[in-house]
């Protein structure tokens, strides 16, 4: 009876993303009958109870179920207020996320939904005094009710075979949305794979790089963008102010056409900074073998990485690595800083590099979802009225829009005094790179944040901004052709697989696994 109970709870409370997915498929669907639609929720009854009915074990019941409510409640609150797919790149950002970042989803509206979905139910299964017949007993009725679920699915195949069989076949994600089945599939995947896969042997790749030392000291500035969609970009032919500090500086070069490896910050982060493609990217691999970074370290490039996000998720390893205080009372309320907070010692770490040169790597904050709000300063909020709520989707297009475009603005903000910071050190040749690691949706056709799966994630959490700045000192000794540049940038495809290369390429590395026709920026040098 357990198990029944539990199916029903499941079927009807806990899958209602599923059920609504359903939904929407079968109002495209020619000749879908009342019987057949009906048979829907028979059929995931005796599908969940077949599934729970082993684990209703004395002692072992109440504490599995409980936990297995409290999660499905979690997830089944993503999917349907966001469209969230748990698959593995899912699981793995979810896994390694910070406190921070997972408060930042906490409201009123998720408290309710646990608590009427998962707290409540658990509640009454703590309080609920179940009784265990004598083993064989118990065995016997667990095999009836198996059986009794087997015959139902059976009746339901022999009428509606086929309309199931078209359905799945033209709708291939729908098992996606079945809670728990596929968040815990992906849960064993990436333990699986994070924790129990075969020990590789570590490979250093580039061992051959070998730099020519330039005639002055260069530094670059290269600021890791968050959750910034190109597609809101003044500079990309957004019709707002987004890039209104920006905008008119001169050799400011913004890349039209560029596409991220990943949807969500574990997976592009790591990736974008890899040796390898996007199509050929795991973290298994990653975390076994040298990433640029660590082939510019070796070729006696200084790099530090300054963090002001959630983790350089193994990608600065091999580096210095400074977590901003979150006690700076100017920038920051205690758990997250603004980004300009990275500003206010920039020039400390550029004298720390005047005689060397190297790359000082900013992890801004950026446009982190969903309290879009809390990353801009009130001076910095120029579009009105604005979504101040974690619960963005109880907020009207316009002010997500609006709030969303106000952390354009600031990022916009920070690159820009960046770059002027730059400018005024004339004993370097200076340069500054931004790019981010995936996109947002903002409500479009009902998707928001970020972490779609890569195959049917739209453009706006695959686009991103990539944007380059180079002092007319560093323009003249890399000899780079602006025009060709320009046009580049205007008409060239590229992606985060681009950027190792690019990076090799402009630190003056020579090595083997430079690919120059990837590095776009070289391929403008006379």
């Amino acid at each position: 009876m357990l198990a029944l109970l539990l199916a029903l709870h499941f079927t009807v409370f806990l899958n209602i993303a599923f059920l609504r997915e359903l939904y929407d498929i079968f109002l495209n669907v020619e000749g879908a009958s009342i019987p057949l639609i009906i048979s829907i929720f028979f059929f995931c009854v005796a599908c969940f109870n077949i599934m729970f009915v082993p684990f209703t074990v004395k002692y072992f019941e109440k504490p599995f179920f409980i936990f297995l409510i409290l999660a499905s409640s979690c997830a089944n609150f993503a999917m349907y207020q966001y469209k969230v797919i748990f698959d593995t790149d899912m699981m793995t950002n979810i896994f390694e996320t910070s406190p921070e970042e997972a408060g930042s989803y906490l409201n009123w509206s998720v408290i309710a939904w646990i608590g009427i979905t998962g707290i409540l139910p658990c509640l009454l299964l703590l309080r609920t005094r179940i009784q265990h017949r004598q083993i064989f007993i118990d065995v016997a009725f667990k095999a009836v009710s198996i059986i009794a679920s087997i015959v139902v699915i059976g009746i339901i195949a022999l009428f509606f075979y086929k309309d199931y069989a078209s359905i799945i076949r033209n709708n291939v994600d729908i098992r996606k949305q079945i809670i728990p089945t596929y968040y815990l599939k992906s849960t064993e995947r990436y333990i699986e794979d994070r924790y129990f896969s075969a020990p590789k042997e570590y490979t250093q790749l580039g061992v051959d790089a070998v730099r020519t030392a330039p005639t002055k000291p260069e530094l670059m500035v290269f600021i890791v963008g968050e959750t910034a969609r190109a597609q809101n970009y003044q500079l990309n032919g957004y019709n707002r102010p987004t890039n209104a500090y920006s905008k008119d500086i001169p050799n400011l070069v913004s890349f039209q056409n560029v596409t991220s490896c990943g949807t969500a910050t574990a997976v592009s982060l790591p990736c974008m900074f890899s040796m390898m493609n996007r199509k050929d990217y795991s973290r298994n691999d990653f975390d076994t073998q040298d990433n640029v970074i660590d082939i510019m370290k070796r070729a006696d490039v200084k790099m530090i990485w300054e963090e002001n996000n959630t983790g350089c998720k193994e990608t600065c390893r091999n580096i210095t690595e400074v977590q901003i205080a979150r006690t700076n009372q100017k920038y920051c309320d205690g758990s997250v800083c603004t980004d300009d907070v990275m500003l206010s010692d920039l020039q400390t770490k550029i004298d720390e590099m005047k005689d060397t040169g190297g790359i000082i790597f900013l992890h801004v904050m950026g446009s982190h979802g969903p309290t879009y709000y809390k990353r801009t300063p009130d001076e910095f909020k120029k579009f009105k009225p604005e979504c101040d709520r974690s619960d963005i989707q109880n907020c009207t297009d316009e002010e997500i829009v609006n709030t969303y475009d106000d952390t354009i603005l600031f990022t916009d903000y920070v690159m820009a005094q960046t770059i002027k910071i730059l400018q005024d050190n004339e004993g370097l040749n200076t340069s500054m790179m931004y790019m981010s690691d995936h996109g947002e949706s903002l409500g479009e056709n009902g998707l928001y944040l970020h972490g779609m799966p890569y195959s049917i994630s739209p453009s706006t959490q695959t686009h991103v901004p990539f944007i380059t700045w180079m002092s007319d000192n560093t323009i003249a000794a890399k000899n780079i052709n602006m025009t060709c540049l320009k046009d580049k940038a205007a008409n060239e495809n590229v992606s985060h697989d681009n950027l190792a290369h690019i990076l090799l390429g402009y630190m003056d590395l020579e090595t083997d696994i430079l690919d120059k026709n990837m590095d776009v920026i070289g391929q403008c040098r006379r």
